[in-house]
């Protein structure tokens, strides 16, 4: 049975991968670089995909615990099930802001490579975020291509780390001009155990500057495709073909629908977001746990205790109510 310790200690795993690639970052914006740094940067999509793929995993097995609970209702003590359920919602609320710690890591990581491409992202935001990473062959066919695939003029952003990338799987990022030149969509099946086949389809804005377009060719000796196609797959596959082209043709000119007439004037996502407002937010806190700055035409006011002598899950049990109840109840 799923307690608090386990669920703690699953958070406390993916702290500890947290901590790696916080340390990556810091490296990236902060230096110094050394020669070994080029290894330790290779790592960090890998080690971030892999524990958010963990927690997910987690978090789909207090899932599937929770709705066995619910089936065997009639044979459990009310009192124990109403306090069970509100356990299962401390720790579903525990696991998904564990899961945005590490998605704001995947974010920073990949702002530092589309800071020059602020525009490609419009059309990723007007699509649902995608808060998990797929479990099963599929997530694991992701986690295995992102390990290993390498090209030496091109950066590959895997999508499933952050909050703000939504359609396809992969950003291909030239390194010399920053510009976005491909968006990938991997799929993938199992062909016996331990071993699975995956295909990238990729669409990009120049045939000649997509990566590993000069790769040879090797034909498959078995089947790609499931014998049976989903009777929608075919619609599915034109839409997710659309939605990429839009993702990647978008002007550089080309404003939000909603943008006033009177404010025209394109603006980075550094302006319309606050991003200078923030900054001196931070620098304050860093100083005390109190700050409050300017932003626009609001006033954004934040407070932050950080406890940086607990541990992640102590610090995420300790916001949340249901736990704090549930606690108060024993």
């Amino acid at each position: 049975m799923i307690s608090v310790e386990t669920v703690k200690g699953a958070i406390d795993n993916a702290e500890r991968d947290f901590q790696k690639c916080w340390e990556i970052l810091a490296t990236m914006k902060c230096g110094p670089i050394s020669s070994e740094f080029g290894e330790q940067f290779l790592t960090f999509q890998p080690i971030l995909g892999l524990a958010l793929f963990r927690l997910d995993e987690f978090y789909l097995s207090v899932q599937n615990e929770k709705r066995t609970t619910i089936a065997n209702k009639r044979k459990t003590d009310p009192a124990w099930f109403t306090a069970r359920m509100r356990e299962f919602d401390g720790f579903r609320a525990s696991i998904e802001s564990a899961l945005v710690v590490g998605r704001s890591l995947g974010d920073a990581f990949a702002w530092f490579f589309y800071r020059k491409s602020q525009t490609r992202i419009t059309p990723h935001l007007r699509h649902r975020p995608i808060t998990h990473i797929p479990t099963g062959v599929g997530g694991q066919a992701e986690l295995a291509f992102l390990s290993r695939i390498r090209d030496a003029g091109y950066v590959v952003i895997y999508h499933g780390i952050t909050s703000f990338l939504r359609i396809g799987d992969l950003s291909f990022l030239d390194l010399r001009s920053g510009e976005v030149v491909a968006l990938g969509e991997l799929k993938a099946r199992k062909v016996k155990s331990g071993e699975m086949e995956v295909t990238l389809h990729m669409i990009g804005t120049d045939r000649n500057r997509v990566p590993f377009s000069s790769a040879d060719v090797v034909l498959s000796s078995s089947r790609l495709e499931d014998p049976e196609v989903p009777k929608d797959f075919v619609q599915r596959l034109e839409r997710q073909i659309c939605e990429t082209r839009g993702a990647l043709n978008m002007s550089e000119a080309s404003q939000p629908s909603m943008t006033p007439a009177d404010n025209s004037e394109p603006s980075s996502v550094y302006d319309a977001h606050e991003v200078g407002a923030l900054k001196s937010l931070a620098d304050t806190l860093e100083k005390s746990d109190v700050a409050y700055e300017q932003a626009g035409s609001g006033l954004l006011l934040v407070r932050l205790n950080v406890l940086p002598e607990r541990s992640l899950s102590e610090r995420l049990f300790g916001a949340n109510r249901f736990y704090r109840s549930a606690q108060g109840d024993c």
